[in-house]
């Protein structure tokens, strides 16, 4: 590198001509301060100092000339020289200050990020993540269920022990509300009641048609185990601990949820396999058909012929049911994935009936804000009270692939219908193709077999 020398003033700095090659730099040193000079590049002028400190050559750079001036950069050279000539290295001592300035500003962030409570972790995971507004409401419940004395505490202040603690007394039932639950008559009861309504019947002197409740709801005096609960709960804490310490590592030293994988102390509740049995379905069908609310029931009937979730089954518009192809689609689903499904011929004509009420873009309307129905819990409480059978919306989808499964159906073929997502083993199931054509046939099977097992038991309940 080409280097001459000069007196380095202000007005001799603004008349250095810069270098042709953009990439060549040529350094002129001050003819009276030794080892201070400028350094002219294709498009700048830098004042800089070189001097050794021990036996290493050290290049520092004061600033640039449209910045500086040539006497505030001699006075800050003979500081920077002086610094040199006592073993100080400038760079590093400007590094080591800024390293410092970054641990500061880093403590003052973990000591911040240690403040924040769990409620405006647990807002922030849910603000940020792409979740469906049924997984947020579902989080929201548990977590406000049972934790909603940790909300106001730091994540740094959930131990360990607590994590066990509570863990525990949620599956043993101590942090649930208290409940009613729903249980069959006596045989005693049935017989008083009978004898209630008669005795009304004769003193109004007049008959009174009432039906007979087979169930009565009772409060649950006895803690119910929540093991299930006791479960998502903590892992739904582990899931905001975790997203909390991806943003700053030193937030916490582990995440404390740790312990209950480390002690296998996760319950793993086995799924639920509760279904109407086939004896039950007639007089399951038969209340359901009953039922003032055509909306309700044809909803609830749906749910039984097709296997569908509840939600995907209450959201489907119109504008998703194509009659001339007798197909519908389903969006928004539990694995994001929209279906297209063919209808039997019982799903037919329950579309063609619905659709000479309808009321809005929904097949089943609700009253609510969505415009789609929400809530069948009071529908299905009055079903079981009036049969004895207790069920949900999800045991109809068990009943669905139970009844299809005994007609030997293609396991993928099940698969399809329920909307599954094959698992990154299957490696054949990747390259199956299954179109709605493929289905139509399948799903009037089912649909044949659920009312034959209907018919077939009530003529059996009508032999008995």
């Amino acid at each position: 590198m080409a280097t001459t020398k000069i007196k380095i003033t202000k007005e001799v700095v603004q008349n250095l001509p810069f270098t042709i090659n953009p990439q060549e730099r040529k350094d002129y040193y001050d003819s009276e301060l030794p080892n201070f000079g400028v350094r002219v590049s294709g498009s700048s002028r830098k004042y800089f100092v070189m001097s050794y400190v021990g036996d290493k050559r050290v290049r520092v750079t004061l600033g640039d000339a449209t910045a500086l001036t040539a006497e505030q950069a001699r006075k800050n050279a003979k500081i920077k020289l002086g610094k040199m000539a006592s073993g100080i290295d400038p760079n590093e001592a400007e590094r080591e200050q800024q390293r410092q300035k970054e641990d500061a500003k880093k403590q003052i962030e973990v000591l911040n990020a240690r403040k924040t409570t769990l409620q405006q972790n647990f807002d922030t995971y849910l603000d940020n993540r792409k979740l469906k507004e049924s997984t947020k409401k579902n989080y929201t419940t548990l977590v406000n269920l049972h934790l909603p004395d940790w909300l106001s505490l730091p994540l740094c202040e959930i131990t360990k022990s607590m994590i066990t603690d509570r863990h525990r007394a949620i599956a043993l039932g101590e942090r649930a509300r208290p409940l009613n639950i729903t249980v069959l008559k006596t045989q005693e009861e049935m017989e008083a009641e009978r004898k209630a309504l008669e005795d009304h019947t004769r003193t109004r002197g007049q008959k009174v048609n009432v039906k007979m409740k087979l169930t009565k709801k009772i409060p649950d005096t006895s803690p119910k185990h929540r093991e299930a609960s006791a479960d998502g709960c903590m892992r739904v804490l582990r899931t905001v601990i975790n997203y909390a310490m991806d943003d700053n590592e030193d937030l916490i030293p582990v995440n404390p949820t740790e312990r209950l994988s480390r002690r296998k102390e996760w319950y793993n509740v086995p799924k639920r396999r509760r279904l109407i049995k086939n004896s039950d379905l007639p007089a399951w069908h038969k209340e359901v058909m009953s039922m003032k609310n055509e909306n309700m029931r044809d909803y609830l009937l749906f749910l039984l012929f097709t296997g569908l979730r509840r939600n995907e089954a209450a959201r489907i518009k119109w504008k998703l049911v194509n009659f001339p192809e007798k197909v519908y689609r389903i969006i928004d689903t539990k694995n994001k994935i929209d279906a297209v499904f063919p209808m039997s011929d019982y799903l037919f004509t329950l579309f063609k009936r619905r659709k000479k009420d309808a009321i809005n873009d929904y097949v089943f309307p609700g009253e609510g804000k969505g415009g789609y129905l929400v809530d069948p819990s009071t529908a299905i409480e009055s079903i079981t009270e009036q049969t004895g059978i207790i069920f949900t919306c999800h045991d109809l989808r068990r009943t669905f692939v139970t009844i299809a499964e005994s007609l030997d159906i293609s396991h993928y073929t099940l698969k399809a219908l329920l909307n599954h997502k094959y698992s990154s083993e299957d490696v054949t199931g990747g390259y199956i193709i299954i179109n709605p054509e493929r289905l139509r046939e399948p799903v009037q099977q089912i649909t044949n077999a659920i009312i034959k097992n209907i018919e077939r038991s009530e003529e059996t309940t009508e032999q008995d």
